[in-house]
C-alpha cells in the first residue's frame, strides 16, 4: 500500500499547533481589569514595513466585559503619518458580550513609557463614549475605534526616548464612568 507524505500529513498538524500557541499566549497575557501593558519587540523590522497597524491581545474590561486592543500605528496614520507615532483603542467584538455593556462610556490613560526619563512619560487622557455608535458584531469579526490620538509622540522622540533593545512599552488603563443613573440606564434601554 502507498503511504501519503509524512510532510504532508504533518504540515496541517503544525499550523494547528502554531495556532494554539499563539492562543494559549494571548491567553496568558490577557488582562480583565480594564489595563494592559504591553511590550512592543522588533521594533526596527516593523517600522520598516509597516503601514498597517501592530494589535495588542484583547483585554477586558472586567470578566465578561467589553473586550478592547491597541493599534498602535509605528509610522503614524492620518494626522500624524510619517511624523509622529500613533495609537488607536477599538472595541472588539465579543461572542461573551453583554449586551447591557452598551454603550460604553469611559475614559482611556494611554502611555507610551520613556524608557530615559518615566517622569517624562508621553500620556494623554480621552474619552470613550460609544453612546451614537452601532455596537461591533462577533459574527462579522466587526471591531470599532473608539478614540485615538494619532500623534502621540514625534518618530525621533519615539526612537530616542521610548525604544530600548529594539523594544518599547506602552500601558492602557480604561476606567468606566459610572454615576449610579448611568448605570442603571444602560441595563434598562438595552
Amino acid at each position: 500500500s502507498v503511504l501519503p507524505n509524512r510532510d504532508a500529513l504533518q504540515q496541517p498538524l503544525l499550523q494547528q499547533l502554531a495556532k494554539l500557541e499563539t492562543r494559549l499566549l494571548d491567553l496568558e497575557s490577557t488582562s480583565y481589569d480594564g489595563s494592559l501593558t504591553w511590550r512592543l519587540k522588533d521594533l526596527t523590522a516593523k517600522q520598516r514595513e509597516s503601514l498597517t497597524p501592530e494589535c495588542s491581545v484583547p483585554f477586558f474590561l472586567r470578566r465578561f466585559g467589553p473586550a478592547f486592543r491597541i493599534q498602535l500605528y509605528l509610522n503614524g496614520w492620518e494626522a500624524g503619518f510619517n511624523s509622529h507615532l500613533s495609537v488607536y483603542i477599538v472595541h472588539i467584538a465579543s461572542q461573551v458580550d453583554d449586551p447591557r455593556d452598551w454603550p460604553i462610556v469611559a475614559e482611556v490613560m494611554i502611555r507610551l513609557v520613556n524608557l530615559k526619563d518615566r517622569r517624562h512619560d508621553f500620556v494623554k487622557t480621552l474619552p470613550i463614549d460609544t453612546t451614537s455608535k452601532q455596537r461591533p458584531t462577533a459574527a462579522e469579526g466587526d471591531f470599532l475605534v473608539c478614540c485615538g490620538e494619532p500623534k502621540l509622540a514625534t518618530l525621533d522622540e519615539f526612537r530616542e526616548r521610548c525604544v530600548k533593545e529594539n523594544s518599547c512599552f506602552l500601558q492602557v488603563e480604561i476606567k468606566e464612568r459610572r454615576t449610579g443613573s448611568t448605570r442603571e440606564r444602560r441595563y434598562i434601554v438595552v
